[in-house]
């Protein structure tokens, strides 16, 4: 009897034993597949990274040299993949658009690799203790506790992101297809239309362009301002020479290739004609009105709010040469007093339409040194020219 239990227990002990033996095979082949899946995945991104970098880099010798992870207020991952000697993309891994690129300048999470939040173009972000700090404007911040206040707004900017959702890189991220089928559908499928004002060289070239770093009247920068500062120095260089005094122009007489920066700029003249911490286009438009008024020139004024224009707005300005500034923002929906605004001026464009898509990006110049020329798809606010 007890020769027979003590068989009966060899049995179940080798039995279970087996169980463990194939379960522990099994988790260890789950394992290993979603470890390589995830090795093919990476492995797939970065032939899109180059394949995009080929497409925009301005030396051969420009070579992919980090690439790192942010996440939005609400989530969502985005690829910062950075470039040596310079330039830099951002990609959004959920919707396979690329949100921003530059050939021409560094990072914004240069040198920071952990920690690292994106608001969308302009807002960028690290964390250090208990708060979101700008990675170019320091004096930025936002406490990390409120981070979930600003969540609508990087769902906004997911949703117009996935509407330009780009399915044939997703499949090919995915490994539905190949890179050849990736490099047909982008090269052949889509329409490509490309617009530019009449100089689009004069914003691209303007590396010092009236940039006022601002005072205590506005601590989280006054970059609407810098913005029309820019907008009214292309019109009197091309357009209307009694709109701007020469005197916030420096070099050579009759140059016009670069604006006096602080207290000698023109920013600041337009700042102190009607001081606000934080601007959209509704401000500056006032702005604009009491400066012309104040020189006796007459303008016409185009300031609009979402949802009320779209790209083709944009498009026809600038295909008429007129600079755009496009004003984005973060928004707290519990205080909008700590909505943070941020402007950029627009001279170029491409649309691509084609295969059930239609998509706008924009180089900008973003009022800020080393970024003169960053191409750029997000949220617009509002907007705001004049010609």
């Amino acid at each position: 009897m007890n020769s027979t239990r003590s068989y009966k227990h060899v049995v179940l002990s080798m039995f279970l034993a087996f169980i463990t033996l194939i379960l522990s095979i099994t988790s260890v082949s789950a394992l290993e597949t979603s470890v390589s899946s995830d090795l093919q995945t990476d492995a797939r991104l970065r032939v899109l990274f180059q394949q995009k970098l080929d497409e925009i880099k301005e030396s051969d010798n420009t070579y992919i040299s980090s690439i790192k992870t942010a996440t939005d207020f609400d989530g969502k991952e985005y690829s910062i993949v950075e470039c040596c000697p310079i330039g830099y993309m951002i990609y959004s891994n959920d919707t396979g658009v690329f949100v921003e690129y530059s050939p021409s300048s560094f990072s914004p999470y240069l040198n920071f690799s952990e920690s690292l939040y994106y608001g969308g173009p302009t807002f960028y972000y690290r964390k250090t203790n208990d708060q979101l700090i700008h990675t170019l404007e320091p004096d930025e911040t936002i406490a990390y506790n409120d981070i979930q206040k600003y969540a609508n707004s990087s769902q906004y900017m997911y949703n117009v992101l996935y509407a330009q959702k780009d399915t044939n890189v997703l499949n090919f991220v995915n490994g539905k297809t190949s890179k050849d089928d990736l490099l047909a559908i982008t090269s052949y499928a889509l329409t490509v239309t490309n617009g530019a004002i009449s100089h689009p060289e004069f914003y691209s070239n303007l590396s010092n362009f009236g940039y006022w770093s601002g005072d205590n009247r506005c601590p989280n920068g006054c970059c609407g301002f810098i913005g029309l500062n820019m907008l009214i120095a292309y019109h009197d260089k091309y357009k209307n020479n009694s709109i701007m005094d020469d005197k916030y122009w420096y070099g050579s007489a009759g140059s016009k290739t670069g604006l006096y920066n602080q207290n000698a700029s023109l920013t600041k003249y337009l700042f102190d004609l009607d001081p606000k911490s934080s601007t959209t286009s509704m401000h500056i438009h006032s702005v604009m009105k009491q400066y012309v008024q104040q020189r006796g020139v007459s303008v016409t004024h185009t300031s609009l709010w979402a949802p009320f224009f779209g790209d083709s707005n944009i498009r026809d300005k600038i295909d008429h040469n007129v600079p755009v500034e496009l004003f984005g923002n973060i928004v707290d929906m519990n205080d909008t007093s700590k909505n943070i605004n941020h402007a950029v001026v627009a001279y170029r464009y491409r649309r691509e339409t084609g295969n059930g898509t239609d998509s706008t990006s924009y180089t900008v110049h973003y009022g800020w040194p080393g970024y003169t020329s960053v191409v750029v798809k997000f949220p617009i606010g509002s907007i705001y020219c004049f010609e």
